[in-house]
């Protein structure tokens, strides 16, 4: 019997699952069927927000941890499919803890997504599902002037997303100070 690993991934956070069925979801894992599953995405225009620090949170709680690493790692193959088979794709969390944006760039970078990739996940893709490309994006004339400066070169390293210099929203510059001043603030809460 093949699995839907699409269906798989999402009847995990929907229904209790023991070691013997995720163990069976393991093993009928199909990287065709993954492809399968992705052309069907690409045929359709449909959307996916992989939220990769949901996944691994939600795996850890239910299982064994050798059960949960092997699926962990069946779902981050089926994220590098995806991405190879031309799927759309979001950065997202689905988390309010801090710095989880920055946790879900480190996962798809494990899940073997190009630097590139990763910045026009958190970018351009968004104002693409949004309908939005006029005026956010990309940084050019005339769109929202909304944008987070580097100390290094995004496309060069995931890591290198980190390297938050200064902020600029709403026409109002925030350096680096400011930024720690309000972080600072919010985990005081």
């Amino acid at each position: 019997m093949d699995i839907d690993i699409g269906k798989l991934f999402c009847l995990f956070f929907t229904i209790s699952v023991n070691e013997t069925r995720l163990t069976h979801f393991i093993n009928t894992y199909s990287e065709e069927k993954a492809k399968e599953l992705a052309d069907v995405y690409v045929q359709y225009n449909t959307w996916q927000c992989p939220t990769m620090i949901r996944m691994l949170s939600g795996l850890f709680k239910g299982s064994s941890e050798a059960t949960a690493q092997r699926l962990y790692d069946l779902y981050l193959s089926l994220v590098r499919t995806y991405d190879l088979e031309g799927v759309k794709m979001m950065a997202g969390t689905d988390g309010s803890e801090g710095g989880a944006i920055h946790k879900e760039f480190d996962e798809l970078e494990k899940a073997g997504i190009s630097p590139l990739h990763v910045l026009q996940m958190t970018t351009l893709n968004g104002a693409e599902f949004l309908g939005r490309l006029d005026d956010m994006g990309t940084v050019e004339v005339g769109k929202n002037a909304d944008l987070i400066l580097l100390d290094a070169n995004p496309v060069e390293s995931v890591q290198n997303l980190h390297k938050i210099h200064s902020v600029i929203r709403a026409g109002s510059y925030h350096d680096k100070d400011e930024l720690k001043a309000i972080k600072d603030r919010f985990e005081k809460k």
